[in-house]
């Protein structure tokens, strides 16, 4: 997701499921010319490269999702999130901290990237938050990209990304060596081949990342009913 403006920064969440490479991501992202945290965590066993997550915005995150009564793994089937409760008393004071550390981190960086699989489940008050901060009017999603494509072409892929989000031009011109050893397929934990055996699940992926919002809502609308039945 990417807020632009003319005049004002732009900002670049990346987002997605646990494991779905958002962290490959957001290293081509920085290669490419956005801005990463300076207090990024460092990479283990699960993640040998980094997970280049700013740890004052994971923390915050996970401090929002605890005000919420969840946490970074538990479903929203489990414990359903209340109405606009990006407004509720307890969470606006947390919003006005991830606000603090946006405008902090935008004051000097002109495309800045947070990178968060929690933000897809926060993003009404990231869209908030924002505007506040008066980088833009608001998040929109800009692009889509899976996995399988930085295995398979990551050069296309980074190119795309580069004009989707509208980074600099000498980026484009020179992706190719700006993330030669980027992508290492050894460090992948999933075979992408795999058909997943949660029913949906694939064809869900294909019309997500089709980009057609016909096909998407179509695709939500078959499967409402069975899942609707299933947490009943």
């Amino acid at each position: 997701m990417n807020t632009k403006s003319s005049h004002r920064p732009s900002v670049t969440l990346v987002v997605g499921m646990h494991r779905s490479g958002t962290s490959l991501t957001a290293a081509a992202l920085s290669r490419l010319g956005g801005t990463l945290s300076d207090d990024l965590q460092e990479g283990d066993e699960s993640n040998e490269r980094g997970y280049f997550e700013s740890r004052a915005v994971v923390n915050l995150h996970d401090r929002i999702l605890a005000a919420l009564g969840s946490s970074w793994c538990t479903p929203k089937s489990v414990v359903p999130f209340p109405a606009e409760w990006w407004n509720a008393p307890e969470i606006i004071p947390l919003k006005s901290e991830l606000t603090a550390i946006v405008r902090e981190a935008t004051a000097n960086a002109k495309h800045w990237v947070s990178k968060d699989p929690r933000a897809s489940r926060l993003l009404p008050l990231w869209n908030d938050v924002l505007v506040e901060a008066l980088v833009d009017g608001g998040a929109r999603v800009v692009a889509t990209v899976s996995y399988a494509s930085w295995i398979d072409d990551p050069v296309t892929t980074a190119t795309r990304l580069t004009k989707a989000l509208r980074f600099p031009k000498h980026a484009r011109a020179h992706v190719a060596s700006l993330i030669d050893g980027l992508v290492d397929c050894d460090l992948r934990h999933h075979d992408g081949d795999d058909a997943s055996p949660v029913p949906f699940v694939d064809e869900l992926f294909q019309a997500i990342t089709s980009g057609g919002s016909k096909t998407l809502a179509t695709m939500l609308e078959r499967i409402a009913s069975p899942v609707c039945i299933t947490q009943r």
